[in-house]
């Protein structure tokens, strides 16, 4: 066991991959969130509001409050606000609270404001994306664009279909010309960023995360995407203060636990570890990393048929996967069955390049059986 022990902790690293004392100036966040309280006083003392309204409900939207923007249109709707313009709204308050179907069933529901149509397929192609149907994505995007064609966040979200449809090339002219068109497209800087990791590296992409964090200190996302990579890079004290400010913002976000998780297993904390990763609540159980460090964990605390479980389950995925075997391995040796760990390794140990510890452990599971 001390031998899976010491290759469970190399392992690790693999699990995280997949002034002048006068008050601070507001973020980003704390702006809108401003404008927001006074656009509910205006239109508490003036019930027939309805531009108001409806200026509360793209300013609940940018604030990633589907809810409260779901509310606004309807008080908007309510006090006259023209149905035709506001439903695509409507559907995008929908869309926000992860209610797609809804979101389209209202697009549908009734025509659209000639001024809206660009916002309509919008907000259709982002809910087509989330539902995996890229043909019908690629459409809503191209009325789009034809309605939109300088829209920044539009192009965020097209450069977000075409890195999932495999065209990275696209994606990187997306979100290049979404920068051209908003320089302070914290969203836009965030993406590229992921996109320039992708390519160039973990430290290439660092200076754009920042750029991202300096155009918004509150995008939750490119925050918990710098914690990742700063991760990565093994600088996990600035990894950790980039996870606490985002938990301010988004406190139930699952990668806040993954990563958490993460740095709770390298210190060797394990029952901290697991207890985070339960926290997800499912979330990220199909995500390939999340597998691995689970199975880690696991292992490390003596549940080596959980362990097996977790792995069994990325393998069927990654069957070419040599970390997930090594654990494999590891897992069914300490449970007893060499068997199954000679079948986890065999693979490997077959190839040229496979490394010292899977012969060793391989020699000595062949001195078991």
């Amino acid at each position: 066991m001390e031998l899976c022990r010491a290759w469970t902790s190399a392992l690790l690293a693999a699990a995280v991959l997949a002034g002048c004392g006068g008050p601070s100036p507001l973020s980003p966040r704390q702006m809108l969130e401003e404008q927001r309280g006074a656009l509910r006083d205006a239109t508490a003392g003036d019930p027939q509001a309805v531009a108001e309204r409806v200026r509360l409900a793209r300013l609940a939207l940018r604030l990633g409050d589907g809810v409260a923007a779901e509310a606004a249109v309807k008080d908007a709707m309510a006090v006259g606000g023209s149905e035709d313009a506001l439903r695509p709204l409507l559907a995008r308050a929908y869309a926000m609270q992860g209610e797609g179907r809804r979101a389209l069933e209202t697009l549908d529901s009734g025509p659209i404001d000639p001024e809206m149509i660009g916002e309509a397929a919008w907000v259709a192609g982002n809910v087509h994306l989330s539902n995996g149907d890229l043909g019908a994505a690629r459409d809503a995007y191209d009325r789009a664009v034809r309605e939109l064609p300088r829209e920044s966040g539009l192009w965020v979200d097209v450069a977000r279909f075409r890195d999932a449809n495999a065209d990275t090339p696209g994606a990187r002219d997306a979100v290049d010309y979404a920068i051209e068109l908003d320089r302070a497209n914290s969203a836009a800087l965030a993406l590229k960023a992921n996109l320039v990791r992708a390519r160039d590296g973990l430290t290439a992409a660092l200076p754009w995360y920042d750029a991202a964090l300096a155009a918004n200190p509150d995008n939750a996302g490119a925050l918990i995407d710098r914690a990742a990579t700063l991760g990565d890079l093994g600088r996990y004290r600035d990894m950790l203060v980039s996870l606490r400010h985002a938990a301010t913002i988004v406190p139930g976000e699952p990668r806040l636990y993954y990563l958490q998780a993460v740095l709770a297993a390298r210190a060797g904390n394990w029952r901290l570890a697991r207890s985070l990763l339960q926290r997800t609540r499912g979330q990220m159980d199909d995500v390939p990393g999340f597998m691995l460090l689970s199975a880690v964990v696991e292992l490390e605390l003596g549940g080596e048929a959980v362990a097996v479980t977790w792995i069994e389950r990325l393998l069927a995925e990654q069957p070419q996967n040599v970390a997930a075997r090594r654990i494999l391995a590891a897992a069914n040796w300490a449970d007893g069955d060499a068997d199954g760990a000679a079948d986890a390794l065999a693979p490997i140990v077959t190839r040229g390049d496979a490394d010292s510890w899977s012969l060793l452990l391989a020699a000595r599971v062949a001195a078991e059986r």
